[in-house]
């Protein structure tokens, strides 16, 4: 069996001939034109350093797909993505009111009930999905408690 090694110029030169034939035959080419000349080879084009260096250039990973977007897909593929877009704005971080200690431990920081459903940091909606909003109401006071309590120290004070 005879093997000739081609050029990555020669390889797209010649199958873009031969899609240039058969569309002039009216046969529909199911491939894109982009993808032309792809050899399979395993010689990576883009290495570590360009998916990083192009990284850099984005805050957004959005951005980044949408300017670069075979730069991006290399990272994708050769599983570099989340290490490249690190510095990014926009990752979400992992949700930490998945336990009811810690839900416990934020409602503690808090002075009143209002104090933590306003937090807005998903701690009072993870314990209201999770029943636990009766527990975790007694480390904290209401409105009414602290009103109460505050018109008793004052008349206290009298």
């Amino acid at each position: 069996m005879y093997l000739a090694a081609f050029e990555k110029k020669e390889v797209k030169t010649a199958e873009t001939n031969w899609v240039n034939y058969y569309e002039e035959k009216n046969y529909k080419i199911l491939n894109s034109k982009k993808s032309l000349g792809g050899t399979g080879t395993s010689e990576r084009i883009h290495t570590d350093e360009i998916i990083f260096s192009e990284a850099k250039k984005y805050t957004r990973r959005v951005d980044f797909r949408t300017n670069s977007p075979k730069i991006y897909g290399a990272a994708v593929s050769q599983r570099l993505l989340e290490k490249a877009c690190a510095h990014m704005r926009g990752i979400a971080k992992k949700n930490t009111w998945t336990s009811k200690e810690n839900c416990i431990n934020f409602a503690k920081t808090c002075s009143n009930i209002k104090e933590f459903r306003n937090a807005k940091n998903g701690a009072y909606h993870a314990s209201m999905k999770n029943k636990w909003l009766e527990e975790i109401y007694k480390f904290l006071k209401s409105e009414k408690t602290l009103a109460m309590s505050s018109i008793l120290l004052a008349t206290k004070d009298l």
